[in-house]
């Protein structure tokens, strides 16, 4: 089996520095092997300017919004924030999957080597089919109105599925205030290998929960959401 030999100023293994000197060893397709030192390496050591490390994780991450980057003016609120998202979702594909393109392999220049990435679209299926970063799939739910509980939810479980046959993918509640009790009970009845959630990200989302005055209420009725059924569980997002 052929072997290729790194030594760089210093090695880092993850939780700490390796021994002065010392030369990772790899397989010629990048499985490392072991870390020896210098003198018991042999010839053919590639010599490295800089710190030697794993790759990094980029552990949370929305790809199919790239093309936002410097559209939204930033420190102007969750809920400012949010509708602007919204708002530029009519953006064309090709500049969308012109964006991804671009970030992908900004992120693989930097380093990372793998990704969280939340999902709402099928946009980014193509491109993490030839990627060089591994995706980790978080198909998200959302849908504060019970009656649409099962609509939102086979929706997503349909993403869930396409993007499984590419890679691992999870089906995810969005929030709390965008998720229904009856879509969150869907949700934990389905089979994922790992969960996760936008938790309590502003005031708006902790006094909405805690007493109701909150600007998710414009949020929600700029989107022509009837809030009347809400009563506030006088508790955090989490908690409730």
């Amino acid at each position: 089996m052929a072997y290729r030999k790194f030594k760089g100023d210093r090695l880092f293994i993850g939780n700490s520095w390796a021994p002065d000197r010392s030369v990772l060893i790899t397989t010629e397709n990048g499985r490392v092997e072991t870390i020896l030192p210098e003198e018991e390496a042999g010839d053919d050591i590639e010599q490295l300017e800089g710190i030697i490390c794993p790759g990094f994780i980029n552990a949370h991450c929305h790809l199919e919004l790239s093309h936002l980057h410097h559209q939204i003016p930033p420190h102007t609120g969750m809920m400012k924030f949010l509708l602007s998202v919204m708002n530029l979702r009519g953006t064309p594909l090709e500049t969308i999957q012109e964006a991804m393109k671009l970030a992908d392999r900004s992120m693989y220049d930097s380093g990372i080597v793998a990704v969280g990435d939340i999902c709402n679209t099928d946009q980014s299926l193509a491109l993490k089919q030839n990627s060089t970063i591994r995706y980790y799939n978080f198909i998200e739910a959302m849908g504060f109105v019970a009656a649409g509980a099962p609509q939102r939810f086979e929706a997503a479980r349909e993403l869930t599925r396409r993007f499984g046959e590419t890679g691992p993918a999870s089906l995810v509640p969005h929030a709390p205030y965008s998720v229904s009790p009856e879509l969150f009970q869907l949700i934990n009845q389905s089979p994922a290998p790992v969960r996760c959630m936008h938790n309590q990200e502003s005031k708006a989302e902790a006094d909405f929960f805690l007493h109701g005055d909150s600007d998710l209420r414009e949020l929600y009725r700029a989107i022509g959401v009837d809030l009347s059924f809400f009563n506030p569980p006088g508790c955090s997002s989490l908690a409730a």
